[in-house]
């Protein structure tokens, strides 16, 4: 099936196609396709760029670059690749060696999430790749398949979706690559097993992201495990600023046919997986998977791995996250001499019945009690809760000390970010093609409206600023060095537009925005469940109780993620209102607001947004023609589960 399949992807030879049948040199610019046919072939592309149709945006990209179909002891060096669906396509290909190649810019999605907020069509969906999913939907880079003993060394990608796709490929090597700001996968692998992942850069690899509004990923990953992956080596790679920095999933022949099999046995070893959007690593569903000396800063969870058992969890550093290791549903797991600094809980273990699963195939064929812990010789430094065990039994503190033989890898690069990087979630920036790359100047956001004060980050490659043509507000610093942090503040509190430019020695960058200034009244109230997915049933009855908490605020800013309002109100079946008289200049302007779940505004007591349901982080908008002076804004929000979010703004529209 496979085979027939892949006829559908590749494009019948022409008369502009380059047929390979003997070791060459290869020069220059080339369009079209290379087709390779034969064994022990070098192709030495040194200095050579195959270019695609390039007059498209990267979402219309078509084609491959490069294929190879039944060749053994293939070498390619030094070819760089643009513009099309696929960069390079090998099957069957033992013995494949591809070296210092270059495949950036070639397919990726036009992101369809914005700052303000998500949209749900960008999420990936890894699940399916039997039949090509993942080149169909997605692209690649470099995609192999059913191919043994492959090395690719020194390979590179940059502005693009996936840098590379391992799909049935064994004992082989990927080592010292650099496939980082990729707006999906930098490496992505369906099973595969016995491979020796070290030394790679793939950092930045991340869609779906606002830093303060929502911190999804996406499913974006730094490294992509799905579907039956095992034994595999992961060492000294560094995956940071990724959705997740390392994601792996038994797959759905585990899940939803036989119960059985997963991705066992894969170690990770000292790689670097922080600032991940959602999970340092994510291991779900799999066997006997080892993680030892990893770090993982700056995440949701640094460590996720539900349904997993016999995980090794030993000697990460583990700072600044939510929660520190996450585990439902897992048994026989031991967590030893990691350190936990900053996190609100450090270790999270429980069980709670799930129908679908405990009494579907997975359940009839794996135990799904949390259970058979050892917890022992960890540090908590600043954890708001230690341990917290729910539904868990069977828990020890008494073990030898885990017993670990580093694993032997070929990767020789220092793949870790320099001390003197940029790193962190505040230096994320994510705009509708994907992760900002810090290759050229640019502004986030360039445009804003923001309650009393802005900032604005100036970044791009070393270089000095001057800002010029202020009008509105103050800007601070006016000269200086990339990266930098600009302030814009009011010298009133009344509503200001403004605008300034950015001088570099290569680019001229404009700003624009508005400073908005009100006192808000807010109240939280509670309400009983109604049921999944239903608003409360009585809303006046809501209205009418007596707040749970009030605060004055300046803003209406909540990215609540999975958190609470206050120590008085609780992270779901809540309800907010905010009130405020806001003083305007005349003329047309833009209400909006990001909500999760139900919002509805009233601006003169005029209804202007409804969106009175469950959903995930949903951007509203509204317009209106309004008169100088003072005009009364009324916000009614619930939230359900998960999720939580309301965020408001007013800013003119010329």
């Amino acid at each position: 099936m496979r085979c027939l399949l892949l006829l559908l992807f590749v494009v019948p030879q022409d008369s502009n196609d380059l047929v390979i049948t003997k070791s060459t040199e290869l020069k220059g610019n080339r369009r079209g396709m290379i087709r390779i046919k034969g064994d022990n072939i070098t192709l030495d592309c040194t200095g050579a760029t195959l270019v695609g149709v390039d007059d498209k945006p990267a979402d219309g990209y078509t084609g491959f670059g490069l294929v190879a179909e039944n060749c053994k002891n293939l070498t390619i060096k030094g070819l760089s690749v643009r513009a099309y669906k696929v960069g390079m396509h090998f099957t069957n290909c033992d013995g494949l060696k591809l070296i210092d190649c270059d495949v950036s810019r070639n397919f990726r999605q036009h992101l369809k999430s914005t700052p303000r907020g998500e949209v749900g069509a960008d999420w990936l969906y890894g699940h399916e790749n039997d039949d090509h999913e993942w080149m169909r939907h997605y692209g690649a880079g470099i995609y192999v398949e059913n191919s043994k003993n492959v090395t690719v060394q020194r390979c590179r990608a940059r502005n693009g979706q996936n840098g590379l796709c391992l799909d049935r490929v064994t004992e082989s090597a990927v080592i010292d690559c650099d496939m980082s700001f990729m707006s999906g996968w930098g490496l992505a692998m369906w099973r595969s097993s016995k491979n020796d992942i070290s030394n790679n850069k793939f950092d930045w690899c991340m869609r779906g992201f606002s830093h303060k509004v929502y911190h999804r990923g996406q499913d974006s990953a730094g490294i992509f495990v799905f579907e039956q992956c095992s034994d595999n080596v992961f060492a000294y790679n560094s995956a940071t600023h990724g959705g997740d920095g390392f994601f792996l999933y038994a797959g759905n022949e585990t899940l939803k046919k036989t119960g059985k099999g997963g991705c066992n046995r894969n170690i990770l070893y000292r790689n670097d997986f922080s600032h991940a959007a959602a999970n340092g690593i994510e291991c779900t569903f799999s066997d006997g998977n080892v993680f030892v000396e990893n770090i993982l800063d700056e995440c949701d969870h640094g460590v996720w791995a539900g349904y997993s058992y016999n995980t090794t969890i030993v000697g990460n550093h583990i700072g600044g996250c939510n929660n520190g290791v996450s585990i439902e549903h897992g048994h026989d797991n031991r967590i030893e001499s990691n350190t936990f600094d900053r996190c609100g809980i450090g270790v999270h273990a429980w069980a709670n019945h799930n129908k679908e699963l405990d009494d579907g195939i997975y359940g009839q064929n794996q135990e799904t009690k949390s259970r058979g812990y050892v917890i022992t010789r960890n540090t908590f430094t600043d954890v708001k809760k230690p341990q917290v065990l729910e539904n868990t039994t069977e828990v020890t503190t008494e073990a030898k000390p885990f017993a670990f033989t580093p694993p032997k890898t070929r990767g020789t690069q220092d793949a870790f970010l320099p001390k003197t990087a940029l790193r962190g979630w505040k230096y994320i920036f994510v705009d509708d093609w994907g992760p900002y790359d810090f290759t050229t100047p640019r502004l986030f956001p360039n445009e804003v409206a923001a309650w009393g004060s802005a900032e604005m980050f100036l970044l791009g490659p070393d270089g000095e600023f001057t800002i010029g043509d202020i009008v509105g507000a103050t800007v601070s610093p006016t000269t200086g060095k990339l990266p930098a942090t600009l302030k814009i503040t009011s010298p009133d509190a009344r509503v200001h537009e403004f605008s300034f430019t950015v001088k570099t020695a290569k680019e001229s960058l404009k700003a624009t925005g508005v400073l908005l200034f009100a006192k808000w009244e807010v109240t939280f109230h509670g309400w009983e469940p109604a049921g999944a997915q239903k608003p409360p049933k009585d809303w006046e009855a809501v209205m009418a109780s007596k707040p749970l908490d009030s605060m004055t605020l300046d803003k209406i800013d909540f990215p609540w993620g999975g958190g609470k309002p206050s120590d008085k109100v609780p992270a779901d079946h809540f309800a907010t209102v905010a009130t405020t008289s806001m003083e305007l200049p005349a003329g047309t302007f833009e209400v909006s607001t990001v909500s999760d779940d139900g919002v509805r505004v009233w601006l003169d007591e005029k209804l202007v947004i409804d969106n009175w349901t469950w959903h995930p982080p949903h951007e509203d908008k509204a317009t209106a023609k309004l008169a100088k002076g003072k005009h009364a804004i009324r916000i009614e929000h619930f939230e359900i589960d998960g999720f939580a979010q309301l965020q408001f703004n007013v800013r003119p529209i010329k």
